[in-house]
This record gives C-alpha cells, structure tokens and sequence, in this order.
C-alpha cells in the first residue's frame, strides 16, 4: 500500500508491476509486517555492478562498497599521518578497495566505477592535502584500481549527498559549506552542484554570480558579489 499511496497507482497496478520486476530479475520481495499487519517489503536485486566510493582527508581515509540499490554493502575508515604522502596513501586505498570487494564476495571486475571526494577547494588537484601538489589522483589511483575514477571535492560530495538522502531533499537550491581543517562551500541548483568560475568558493568571495534558475547574473565576479536574495537560501554543513 505505501508504494501505491507514493506513486498514485492501484494496488492492483503496483502488484502486476511488482510481479513483472521480479520475473525480470529486478526487484525481490521478502515478509515484514507494517503496523501490525502482514505485508511484502519490495527491494532491488544486487547488481553485479558494484560502486566504490572513497574520501581521502587530511587525517583519515574512508572507503565504501554500494551495490545498484544505493545499499552500502562494506564500509571502513582508517587513520592517516599528517602530511601522508600521495603515493603511500593511494596504495593503502586500492588494498582496502580490493579487501572489502572480497568480503562482500566481488572483485575488481565487479566493480563498475569509484568515485573520489578530495579536499580540494581550488578545483579538482589535491591541493588541500601538503605534499600532494599537482598530483592527479584520478590517473593515479585509476592506474591502482585498473577501474575508471572520477573525482569530485569534499563540499560538492557533500551537496551531492545530502540533495538525494540528507536534509536538501525536495529542496532545490541550496548553499552547503563544508568546515574542517579547511573552509569551502558548493552552490547546489536543481538538486546538483552548480559550477562557479575562480577559486571555487574560496571561500565565496570570488564567486560567479549566479541567479536561483542557474542562469548567469549580468554583474561581474568581485569580491562584493553576493548571492541572489529572490528567495531564502538553505544553509547546510557539512
């Protein structure tokens, strides 16, 4: 009934097309109870495809396995030096990466693709972390991997994360500010980051002005610019 309430169809409509999912090996159903009555709880099937998905900070790196569901099969966070150094610290990634797709009884060819959140506020070069300079961590850990490696900094990870399962859900148009051993913030518009010229947020002063519908202000990028007061702007941290 609650997928029926949610997505405005039949019961019946719901059911046959629950029952088409499963014939076609999408979804699966299992028996739960839902206020005291007995109901079938409907959940995607594993993909073979796995996801990995990786943070590397200043003083700890995390690593994650998600399936096609979103469901997060094997997590682990472990300790870095301060002033860890690039190539050390990407081998320790890739053997935790390749420890925890064995636990959850895959391998690296199960694995569609890893994405990488680094402190980098002034583009996608790790320049937050000393003694990485222009390393491209992409190429690096891709070499590693021997999986396609996509990049992303901290604050629009955090955007990203909180627009699809956090506190911007249904909201869209938000400024998220990231505070750690660093400051930096990312514009989301629609739901996704939206990309701004100069120092990132750098932090916000030499931004782009940008209007809500994502389109660009007239006015040039200075240090006065300020963001577009047609609405209230949601602030979340992260």
């Amino acid at each position: 009934m609650e997928l029926a309430s949610v997505t405005g169809l039949s019961p019946a409509t719901v059911s046959n097309l629950v029952k088409s999912l499963q014939s076609s090996g999408v979804v699966q159903t299992s028996a739960t109870v839902r206020s005291g009555r007995r109901a079938q709880a409907v959940s995607l099937v594993r993909s073979s495809d796995l996801a990995v998905g990786v943070h590397v900070g200043r003083r700890s790196f995390e690593v994650l396995i998600a399936d096609a569901s979103w469901s997060v099969s094997a997590q682990q966070r472990l300790p870095l030096p301060v002033e860890h150094r690039y190539d050390t610290t990407l081998d320790r990634v890739a053997l935790l990466v390749a420890e925890l797709a064995e636990q959850v009884g895959a391998s690296m060819d199960d694995v569609a693709a890893v994405g990488l959140a680094i402190p980098a506020p002034d583009g996608l070069l790790p320049e937050g972390l000393a003694g990485w300079g222009e390393v491209d961590a992409v190429d690096v850990l891709g070499r590693r991997l021997g999986r396609p490696v996509t990049a992303i900094k901290e604050a629009d990870a955090v955007a990203v994360a909180e627009s699809r399962y956090g506190a911007l859900r249904s909201i869209p148009s938000a400024l998220v500010i990231r505070a750690g051993h660093a400051i930096d913030g990312s514009i989301v518009i629609g739901g996704a980051p939206h990309p701004v010229s100069g120092r990132s947020l750098g932090p916000l002063a030499t931004c782009a002005p940008i209007r809500v519908d994502g389109s660009a202000a007239a006015a040039p990028a200075a240090a006065s610019t300020r963001l577009p007061r047609s609405r209230p702007w949601p602030t979340c941290c992260g």
